[in-house]
């Protein structure tokens, strides 16, 4: 399978499929939304972003990560960590990212309500206490 990773740029952004953290403490975790500090991948592969994904979880990025200051991954590392994943095809692992997916989908829909939950526990705390009438 074939993909493009490329250095995002905020001020020119280019289109990509999804994105990998390139700086921080969560250098190489894929993400949905581009931040200023990312890569951008390009690629027809659906299941992609699950196996970047479990690499992150599986910490596969964590030994390219330098930097003392700020913790970074180089595009190069992460290009190499990626190539070597794929040699293992996909179709050998497909229900596996799938539910990699699905679990991910789930956690992303339990965040939500958990958020909707608390900014409600918020406001009923707010009207006991005479705040909002």
């Amino acid at each position: 399978m074939s993909f493009r990773l490329f250095t995002y740029n905020p001020e020119r952004p280019k289109p990509a499929s999804f994105y990998i953290q390139s700086k921080g403490d969560h250098a190489g975790r894929p993400l949905r939304e581009p931040i200023p500090n990312c890569f951008g991948i390009v690629t027809s592969d659906p299941l992609l972003f699950a196996r970047i994904y479990s690499l992150y979880k599986g910490q596969f990025f964590r030994c390219h990560i330098i930097g003392t200051v700020i913790p970074f991954l180089r595009i190069k590392d992460a290009k190499d960590v990626i190539a070597t994943a794929l040699r293992c095809p996909s179709c050998e692992l497909e229900k596996e990212l799938t539910a990699i997916s699905t679990i991910d989908t789930a956690l992303t829909t339990l965040r939500a309500k958990m958020a909707s939950y608390e900014q409600m526990q918020l406001l009923l705390c707010r009207k006991v206490n005479g705040q909002i009438r």
